[in-house]
This record gives structure tokens, sequence and C-alpha cells, in this order.
């Protein structure tokens, strides 16, 4: 959002005016309104903005809209809607659902996966991108569908629970992407993968 006048600004002759004539500039003065307005109008500050615009890049390289930047818009605004249902925030959010978009998931699964990958990173204690990583690499290990792998991981924050802080969910997780990825390459179904992975 901020690209098009930013180069414009740095290309100009306002380094060598000093701060004050860069501030007392035309441009430097619409683009700072505009970064607010845009800012204002989606419910962000203008900070927690710019990473959002700097995370929707990767979110653009990663999934391929059917309605192009008007699907990419709704998409960002999903996002946004998302982030005051949970402890994160849009941008973090955007690197989850990138990590779907470049495993290859679907336009219409990513919101779901972004909404439970963050709801596992709460209950697991993991930053945004970890959690989508580590759902990502669950489903591709062990070969589970966005249910499946959302049960896995109820399983496994109950058997943490049950080490009562010994051993915690991230590591647990861990263990279990490991033991499915051997698993799945001796053969073996999901049920002995975590059968084997609890011992």
């Amino acid at each position: 959002y901020w690209r098009d006048w930013s180069s414009d600004v740095c290309s100009s002759d306002l380094g060598r005016k000093g701060f004050k004539s860069m501030f007392d500039n035309a441009l430097w003065q619409q683009a700072t309104i505009g970064a607010t307005a845009f800012a204002g109008a989606i419910g962000l500050s203008v900070k927690a903005a710019m990473e959002f615009d700097k995370a929707m890049a990767d979110v653009r390289k990663a999934i391929n809209f059917k309605e192009g930047e008007t699907g990419l818009k709704r998409f960002g605004n999903q996002l946004i809607k998302l982030s005051t249902e949970l402890p994160y925030t849009a941008a973090e959010l955007s690197k989850i659902a990138a990590s779907a978009g470049f495993a290859g998931y679907k336009e219409d699964e990513i919101i779901p996966f972004t909404r439970a990958a963050a709801r596992m990173g709460v209950a697991f204690q993991m930053t945004a991108e970890e959690a989508g990583d580590a759902m990502v690499a669950l489903r591709a290990a062990m070969g589970l569908t966005q249910p499946q792998v959302e049960h896995l991981g109820d399983a496994i924050n109950y058997l943490s629970d049950q080490f009562q802080g010994t051993v915690n969910a991230a590591d647990l997780t861990e263990v279990t992407r490991r033991g499915g990825a051997v698993g799945k390459a001796a053969g073996l179904d999901r049920k002995s993968t975590r059968l084997n992975s609890s011992h």
C-alpha cells in the first residue's frame, strides 16, 4: 500500500534538504495522510498496517486467488476480522495463511486452516508462524485431512496436560510429526503411527 509513494519520496531531493523540508513536502504529507486513513479504515495502527502489508506480500505469492487483487483484498479483510477473535495480529495470521498456500492448500481451505492453526498455537504456546508450520507438517507427515489433524491436536494437548508440565505440547507435536514421517515411509497406517509415537 505504501510502495508506490515510498519510491517517489526516496528518489526525490528531500534527503539533501534535511528532515524539516521533508516533513513540509506535500508528497510526504499526502503519503502520511493516506497511510493513516488506510490504517484507520481497516482498524489497524499505521505500524500494524505496514506490517500487515508486508506479510500479505507472501500471501500474494503463496495463493493464486481466483479473483486476483479483489480476492486478495477480501482475504486480507477476513484475516483482520480473525485477528479480533484470536490473540495474534493480522500480520501473524498472514504467516499461517502463507504456509498453507505454499503447501498447496485450496483457497477456500486456508481461512479455516488459519483459524485452527492459530487456536493450536495458543494452546501449545507457539508463535503463529510455528503453529502454521507445525500443522502443515503434521498433515503432510501423516497424510491427514484438516478435521483429522485438528483431532490429533486435541489429543496432543490432552496428552501434554497429563504430563503436568514436564513435557510441553510443542515437543509432543514434533515427536508426533517425526513418528508420522517415519511410519508413513515404512507403510504403517495412521493408528499404528500414533501408537508408536506415544511410547
